[in-house]
């Protein structure tokens, strides 16, 4: 996976990892690192289903992510969304890995896949 408008020696260090699409991100669309601020919508691989289900929620709970930042909770369909602590993104990001592993051939391309049911988690 190639993403060349961003670098990271500019701050974003996950981006070397993409290149074997071997990413940490939490529940494939965000980077502990950075926060709600930065979605990868789509970067995943759904292991049933098809693609654009799976990026439509992905979609749909960052723009929830974002009216949640706005301050005006009147706004947002689900009040309160947030993301949980960077150490309970890295937890869960371990345990999407190690599901992967149980039930998926290890490729490149299976780095990406997500089962939907720990996805929804």
């Amino acid at each position: 996976m190639s993403v060349p408008f961003f670098h990271s020696e500019d701050g974003f260090p996950f981006v070397d990892a993409m290149k074997s699409n071997n990413v940490d991100l939490y529940k494939t669309v965000f980077s502990p690192d950075i926060g709600p601020s930065l979605a990868f919508i789509g970067f995943v691989q759904p292991a049933s289903g098809g693609l654009l289900p799976v990026s439509e929620m992905q979609a749909r709970w960052f723009l929830e992510l974002c009216c949640a930042m706005e301050g005006d909770a009147s706004k947002c369909q689900v009040p309160n969304v947030q993301l949980p602590s960077k150490s309970k993104m890295l937890a869960s990001i371990a345990a999407d890995k190690a599901e992967i592993a149980r039930c998926a051939a290890f490729s490149d391309r299976s780095r990406l896949c997500c089962c939907m049911t720990r996805a929804l988690h």
